[in-house]
């Protein structure tokens, strides 16, 4: 059965579109700072000047929840979304921008939000002329799973938002699997179990078990469908993902602080850190790595059934499609999820998937690595990009280059060159540079 907090949810946003007029969005925005791709600013007037923009967002939510059942049984996924959709009208936000909001911003957002629902004359007169009903699930509905990394579970909470003709389930890949994972039997029973299996592709088997997907394909070709997998380097030739090691971010590192250490350029000694970092930008091979990541990604869209290379190189100069080398923005993975909806053949008016503007991943609270000026002009990128380095709940106001550099330098200091050297050579470091 639904769950009652859902179905008042969805009701409090109708009633929410209903009054938007009555809300003054302004001052729910005072003083607040939000990361753009033009770094930190102030929001201004500005922000709402389009307000043809704002009325026609707030059209095609409602026009949305009118023609589509949104609420998925009991699923705390509803709830995101919905509060996804109010984060949106707040912020009025550009589907082409990517924004990491601070967390004194989304506080006071959600303060504003949680103030409307609960002012007095909210409960007294709107709340109380609210029916709920209730809705009893479809067990006949079929069970789809996924298998992959973090951009399966992304796929999975947009699929499983939008559509209500099948059961879909996640596995994610990303951690340690547990010991079943190795058991034929348990695999046997996956293609038993779902109509389809929608995996990327999983080659080594002592990592991912029975789960690789030749042994799943030798078990039932007729259920399984490989989903892409992003990875492009080159927008972003300098990001290393190393997780021995730690960074600013956690575990991605930039072979530029990498290069400055080996060659002994310590930040603490070096008063020209901007002027050797501009040189390692400069002599990277922007256009050989951007070259062999472009024809690896060709090779492997040729082995996807679920196809999306065309997408990405018609639109990868044009629009803002990814924020690392391995986690797309909404507009790519949205795109995605709607050729995953037209290759099982539900694309219809009622499971049909809303614009990337009402969609926010995990990604935008993981890193969002910039995309040089150097790089930006050599490729000559139509779209604005993120020049500071960003992190929800790291380093507030973001990391410039140079911030960056200098504290993964810090970081690499502490580790003897016995070790360091090894690693740097492991991650082929130097090949990156000329």
């Amino acid at each position: 059965m639904f769950s009652e907090k859902n179905i008042k949810i969805a009701k409090y946003l109708a009633i929410f579109l209903n009054n938007i007029d009555n809300i003054n969005i302004q001052k729910a925005l005072d003083e607040l700072q939000i990361y753009s791709f033009q770094g930190i600013r102030q929001i201004s007037d500005e922000v709402f000047a389009n307000h043809q923009y704002l009325s026609t967002f707030i059209n095609n939510v409602q026009n949305y929840i009118q023609s589509t059942n949104l609420i998925e049984e009991d699923s705390e996924i509803a709830c995101d979304f919905f509060i996804t959709f109010l984060y949106n009208i707040f912020l009025s936000r550009n589907p082409e921008n990517q924004f990491v909001i601070q967390p004194c911003a989304e506080i006071t957002i959600k303060q504003k939000i949680w103030d409307f629902f609960h002012s007095q004359e909210f409960l007294e007169k709107t709340a109380k002329s609210l029916r709920i009903e209730y809705k009893y699930p479809n067990y006949n509905k079929e069970n789809i799973l996924l298998i992959g990394n973090c951009q399966a579970e992304e796929l999975f909470k947009i699929l499983s938002i939008f559509q209500d003709k099948f059961n879909i389930f996640v596995l994610c890949v990303n951690y340690e699997l547990s010991q079943s994972f190795q058991d034929t039997t348990f695999v046997e029973s996956l293609t038993q179990r779902y109509k389809f299996i929608l995996t990327q592709e999983l080659f080594d088997e002592k990592t991912f078990g029975k789960l690789i997907t030749a042994n799943l394909r030798s078990l039932a070709p007729e259920k399984v469908i490989i989903l892409p997998n992003i990875y492009f380097r080159g927008l972003h030739p300098d990001l290393v993902g190393y997780k021995l090691y730690s960074s600013p971010f956690i575990d991605h590192h930039s072979s530029i602080a990498f290069k400055l250490h080996y060659d002994k350029i310590t930040a603490k000694s070096n008063d020209n850190l901007s002027k050797n970092i501009k040189g390692c930008i400069d002599s990277l091979k922007k256009e050989q790595i951007f070259m062999n990541s472009f024809l690896e990604l060709i090779k492997r869209d040729k082995r996807w059934d679920v196809k999306i290379f065309d997408f990405i190189n018609n639109n990868l100069l044009f629009l803002p499609l990814l924020l690392t080398f391995s986690h797309p923005t909404n507009l790519l993975i949205t795109e995605i999820a709607k050729r995953i909806i037209n290759y099982l053949e539900i694309n219809d008016n009622k499971y049909s998937l809303p614009s990337s503007e009402f969609i926010v991943t995990d990604w935008i609270n993981a890193p969002i690595w910039p995309i040089y000026d150097e790089i930006q002009k050599y490729f000559s990128l139509q779209y604005n990009t993120p020049k500071i380095f960003q992190c929800k709940g790291l380093y507030k106001y973001g990391l410039t280059i140079e911030e960056f550099i200098n504290l993964s330098m810090d970081k690499y200091s502490e580790i003897e060159d016995e070790e360091f050297i090894p690693v740097y050579n492991e991650l082929g470091i130097a090949e990156n540079f000329y």
